[in-house]
């Protein structure tokens, strides 16, 4: 596809959405390469899942609560490319916020090179919040931090 901004991209219309990206870049510090506005949180998780450099045996963390949609892109580039996913299981109901960091603590390897859970997962509805704000990418991992919307 031969297009001058690599922004205007048509089949979606994205064009308007880079009036919204310009000041939200400034507003957070970011560059171009740095924000992507998507439709919706499943094509973010498959732009994450696919976009990020990983090798085979390199590990993919997640609860075994994620929705398809976050889950699946995952699963499909460890079918494709030999990325390991490991699920944390989450107990129900989730009696505190340590008790799930402590299980992802325990889960991590050398090889853990993502953390993905959802801000609300979809079987106990257990809302992750500020006690993870301190610890995300503590670790230099990259950590996706997805949430739901009532519009997906």
């Amino acid at each position: 596809m031969a297009q001058s901004d690599p922004e205007d991209y048509p089949i979606w219309d994205m064009a308007r959405g880079t009036s919204f990206a310009i000041p939200w870049r400034s507003f957070i510090g970011c560059t171009r390469d740095e924000l992507a506005l998507v439709r919706n949180a499943t094509e973010a998780n498959s732009f994450m899942a696919n976009g990020l450099d990983m090798k085979p045996g390199d590990e993919v963390l997640m609860t075994d609560q994620e929705h398809p949609g976050g889950e699946q892109p995952w699963n499909l580039r460890a079918k494709r490319y030999g990325i390991v996913v490991k699920k944390v299981t989450l107990p129900k109901p989730v009696p505190n916020a340590a008790a799930v960091l402590n299980l992802f603590n325990d889960a991590i390897t050398p090889r853990t090179r993502v953390m993905f859970f959802s801000h609300i997962p979809t079987v106990t509805a257990w809302v992750a919040g500020q006690d993870f704000a301190g610890w995300r990418g503590r670790r230099g991992y990259f950590r996706p931090w997805t949430e739901r919307t009532s519009s997906e």
